[in-house]
């Protein structure tokens, strides 16, 4: 079991794990932290990595809020960090944010309702990293749905029944996984989707829980639907700025931390 405080220099660090649900969105923190991966159990991954003299964490479950707090567990209970960001990728709910604008949650909540309120320290920490990457950064309320908001109209549905601004499936679990061990926590996320935006009806089904592309599930939905791949393309797209965004966040942030 590694130690929840580091100390180097007569200086005591503390320890910090980033958990994200997708290989693209962990490959964002990679680099910032120069990070390598040190231990696997099924299907997640951890990576160590250092910024100057602070130790940093990197977790990546797959989608899902079972995957999420399974994962953080296990990563927990190895890493016994003092602080946990839940970051990546979401959806936006409310209008006027768009593709690659980062919100900051100052809560999350589940479907079930009850806010996890998330550090007032990084929540600032994660504005100021916005701002110094040149991203547009909003603060507000993070909704994890147990199931994709693939158009319009449950996007809107979710806002009202939520007051949320974004959408993602894995916030809450990691959240409550962090208040079972008294452990700091912290959301901020990037979006992928606005809210105006409908996803293929089909993308669930043609992703596997790690957020890679099927080949042969892809294969079966186009021979069904042709025009399905024009919609992936421009998904592609938004993937790439939502990528970018997630980069610059993560090395601002870093850099802001050491």
């Amino acid at each position: 079991m590694l130690p929840l405080e580091v100390t180097l220099g007569g200086a005591i660090e503390r320890s910090v794990l980033f958990v994200a649900a997708l290989g693209w969105e962990a490959a964002t923190i990679v680099p910032a932290i120069d990070g390598r991966v040190v231990s696997r159990s099924g299907p997640f991954t951890l990576w160590k990595g250092r910024a100057g003299n602070a130790p940093y964490w990197l977790l990546r479950v797959g989608i899902g809020s079972d995957r999420a707090a399974q994962g953080t567990r296990w990563a927990l209970d190895v890493v016994r960090p003092a602080a946990v960001a839940s970051t990546g990728c979401a959806g936006a709910l409310a209008s006027g944010i768009g593709i690659g604008d980062v919100v900051v949650a100052d809560a999350v909540v589940g479907g079930g309702g009850g806010d996890r309120v998330t550090s007032v320290e990084w929540r600032e920490r994660y504005r100021r990293a916005s701002l110094a990457a040149g991203l547009v950064a909003r603060v507000g309320r993070i909704l994890t749905s147990e199931r994709t908001l693939l158009d319009p109209e449950s996007k809107r549905q979710a806002a009202e029944a939520s007051r949320a601004v974004a959408v993602e499936m894995e916030g809450a679990a990691i959240a409550d996984c962090c208040s079972a061990k008294g452990i700091e926590f912290s959301a901020a996320r990037v979006i992928l989707d606005p809210a105006s935006t409908a996803l293929a009806p089909e993308l669930p089904a043609v992703l596997t829980a790690e957020g890679y592309v099927s080949a042969p599930a892809l294969v079966r939905a186009l021979v069904r639907r042709p025009g399905l791949l024009r919609e992936l393309f421009a998904l592609r797209s938004a993937m790439r700025t939502c990528r970018r965004a997630l980069d610059h966040l993560h090395r601002e942030l870093i850099r802001g931390l050491h």
